[in-house]
């Protein structure tokens, strides 16, 4: 999905679509920024702005980011952790699967 990507990875026609739509809804362009918005605090680890991001979603009347934020705001210790931290366990979790499958051939 175009809106949900980094800007830098388009194509020169993706681009201009990507503008063309924007330009003509506006509710598509505040979709898109503040998607944008948190998907750079993800890649740069700005938890700081959790907060902020949330209360400006609540006041955008987009229904579907109000959600969304619910959801952030309900398990907000998590996504504030990952948001700050660059630690993951994602390694471990990747062992945890290799087992599995090993686990799984062995026992039919």
């Amino acid at each position: 999905m175009v809106i949900c990507t980094d800007t830098k990875t388009l194509n020169e026609i993706e681009r201009q679509d990507l503008d063309a739509f924007r330009l003509a809804h506006s509710t598509l362009d505040m979709t898109y920024r503040f998607l944008q918005d948190f998907w750079q605090m993800l890649r740069h680890s700005e938890g700081e702005r959790l907060e902020t991001w949330i209360e400006h979603v609540m006041q955008s009347q987009i229904p579907e980011l109000q959600r969304f934020a619910r959801g952030v705001e309900l398990d907000k210790a998590a996504v504030q952790s990952r948001l700050t931290r660059s630690i993951n366990n994602g390694p471990v979790e990747g062992q945890v699967t290799k087992m599995k499958l090993i686990k799984r051939m062995v026992y039919g």
